[in-house]
């Protein structure tokens, strides 16, 4: 696991490697994020790309407090855009937008 400092020297591939094995790690906890804020679905319906990608994003809003969770959602319906779809970019960005409320990432929601 990488330092908090080393964080902030780590090049791409590096925090790729840490945000994968964070995710791994916290797997039942991230998926429970996950279903908690899904409005009358269940995780196993969604597509394991864009399963992934919301694994991957809750983990870095989870673990990551100094990254700006705006950031994060931003970047998050960029990719759902182009490596799935319009629509499962716009059902991340509201599981994305609930689960960052509800920790407290979203000031003044």
């Amino acid at each position: 696991m990488l330092s908090q400092a080393t964080k902030l020297k780590a090049g791409p591939l590096e925090f790729a490697h840490e945000l994968v094995e964070q995710t791994w790690n916290n797997l039942s906890q991230v998926d429970l994020l996950i279903q908690n804020h899904l409005k009358e679905w269940k995780q196993e319906r969604l597509s394991a790309s864009l399963n992934a990608l919301l694994r991957l994003a809750v983990t870095e809003i989870n673990h990551w407090p100094k990254t700006d969770a705006k950031v994060i959602l931003n970047e998050m319906v960029e990719i759902c855009k182009k490596y799935v779809d319009p629509e499962a970019a716009s059902l991340a960005n509201g599981i994305l937008h609930k689960l960052s409320a509800t920790l407290g990432r979203l000031p003044g929601v």
